[in-house]
């Protein structure tokens, strides 16, 4: 793991947002059918946990050395993002 300056931060930034972005778009539309909302909205209504639990999974799979890293660090941040929503928003 390397170090990171603010100006790192403040350069990868605009990536990361467009990174998360792209997750949340295609991977809302990949499971939501013709609904307006997506499946983690009717998971969420059955087990309001089942956003960190899923996190949880992927935080297991970045712990036991996974190749999806990258992705499932992404996959982490957006689920984080609908926490936000459902919770904070």
């Amino acid at each position: 793991m390397r170090d990171t300056t603010i100006q790192l931060k403040r350069e990868k930034f605009k990536e990361f947002c467009e990174l998360i972005r792209q997750q949340f778009e295609e991977g809302a539309g990949k499971y939501n059918g013709n609904n307006e909302r997506e499946a983690t909205d009717f998971m969420t209504d059955y087990d309001p946990l089942y956003i960190l639990v899923t996190m949880m999974k992927y935080l297991w799979r970045i712990r036991n050395g996974d190749k999806r890293a990258p992705e499932d660090i992404i996959k982490i941040a957006t689920y984080a993002y609908i926490w936000w929503l459902k919770n904070y928003a």
